[in-house]
C-alpha cells in the first residue's frame, strides 16, 4: 500500500521506506527522508487497505510538504540534523542514529493544527488518486474517537482535536468493510 502511494507522492527524489513498529500505541508518523512508520496498534485498527492508505497517505503528505524539515530548519530540533537528512548519500546507519531523537521530539511536540489539517487534506487526495475511496481518511479519524463512557479507552491522539479535523474533511461516504 505504501509503495503504491509513494509512486504518486510529490517527492520522487526520495527512497520511500515503510515500517511497522511493534507497539500497541495507536500512532503513525513520518520522518525526513521518506520514512513512514505505523504502530501495530494503529495497523490493527485499519481493517482494510483503504483505511491503511488513509493513514500512510497522511504521513506521506507530511514528507511531501517537508513539515518535519521545516521544524528542524527553525531550530526546534537538533542542530546539524538537517544536513544529514538533506544528504541523499548518507547511509541508513547514520540516519538511524538520529531518527529516534527526531521522531520522539516530533511525537512529543506533534505538528501544529494547520499542518495536520493540510496533511489530512493532501493525504485524502493522494489516497483517492491511488483508488481508495475519499472517505477512508475520515473513517480512520472516526475510529480514533474515544469510545462512549464505560468502554476501555484508547490513547488520545495529539492535537488538533479529532472533531476539528473531521469537520475540515469533506463528508465523503465511509467505505464499507
Amino acid at each position: 500500500v505504501g509503495r503504491s502511494l509513494a509512486r504518486y507522492a510529490l517527492r520522487q527524489d526520495l527512497q520511500w521506506r515503510f515500517a511497522v513498529l511493534d507497539s500497541t500505541e495507536i500512532n503513525a508518523f513520518s520522518a525526513p527522508g521518506g520514512r513512514v512508520f505505523i504502530t501495530r496498534g494503529l495497523l490493527e485498527l485499519a481493517p482494510d487497505d483503504d483505511r491503511l492508505a488513509g493513514i500512510l497517505a497522511h504521513e506521506i503528505a507530511h514528507i511531501d510538504e517537508r513539515h518535519a524539515l521545516r521544524i528542524i530548519a527553525r531550530g526546534e530540533l537538533f542542530g546539524g540534523v538537517s544536513a544529514l537528512v538533506a544528504d541523499n548519500n548518507a547511509d541508513f546507519a547514520q540516519y538511524e542514529q538520529v531518527v529516534s531523537n527526531i521522531t520522539s521530539e516530533l511525537l512529543d511536540k506533534g505538528f501544529d493544527p494547520g499542518t495536520e489539517y493540510a496533511a489530512d487534506k493532501l493525504g485524502r487526495e493522494l489516497a483517492k488518486t491511488t483508488g481508495s475511496p475519499p472517505g477512508a481518511r475520515r473513517a480512520v479519524l472516526t475510529s480514533l474517537k474515544p469510545p462512549p463512557a464505560g468502554k476501555p479507552e484508547k490513547p488520545s491522539p495529539p492535537p488538533p482535536p479529532l472533531d476539528d479535523r473531521l469537520q475540515r474533511l469533506p463528508k465523503d461516504p465511509t467505505p464499507t468493510g
